[in-house]
């Protein structure tokens, strides 16, 4: 699958900048880890306010044990596609979620469990149907590694 496409920035200068520049359409988005990305996961989280933890957190071993069976780069897919839940809206909830400002967006919430996680890469695009986009994204990834991304529990 070709990830060129989409456009990234780090999910800190996309807090920094309020994810100003993201469109307002429906489209998927990702969250990848760059080349010298050394990717660590960690039993605490940065994004945990006032949930409750236990019941949030991922064991660090099976989080260990899903990434090595993956591609090492690819971390989350997500979709962005209801009627006013559009890539800027989205993403915001997401980052938000991350930066403990928010509570709806645990989906992909295994990402902040990865130490520096802030300066993983998040790469978004627009396309007519979200929904099926993800779902053939997460096919393919299966199909290619016998799991999906480490912050994808389908």
């Amino acid at each position: 699958m070709n990830f060129d496409e989409f456009t990234y920035q780090t999910i800190e200068a996309l807090y920094n900048d309020g994810c100003s520049e993201i469109p307002n359409k429906k489209g998927i988005y990702i969250v990848i880890a760059p080349d010298t990305f050394c990717v660590k996961f960690t039993d605490q989280t940065t994004a945990i306010n006032c949930f409750r933890v236990s019941n949030l957190l991922y064991p660090v071993e099976n989080l260990k044990t899903k990434f090595e069976k993956t591609d090492k780069r690819t971390l989350y897919i997500g979709k962005a596609g209801g009627v006013r839940n559009k890539l800027r809206q989205r993403i915001r909830q997401y980052i938000r979620y991350g930066f403990k400002e928010a509570e709806n967006h645990r989906g992909g919430r295994a990402i902040w469990q990865i130490e520096n996680c802030k300066q993983l890469l998040l790469g978004y695009r627009s396309c007519e149907n979200p929904e099926a986009k993800e779902r053939e994204l997460l096919a393919w990834f299966n199909e290619k590694y016998g799991t999906f991304p480490v912050a994808n529990w389908v």
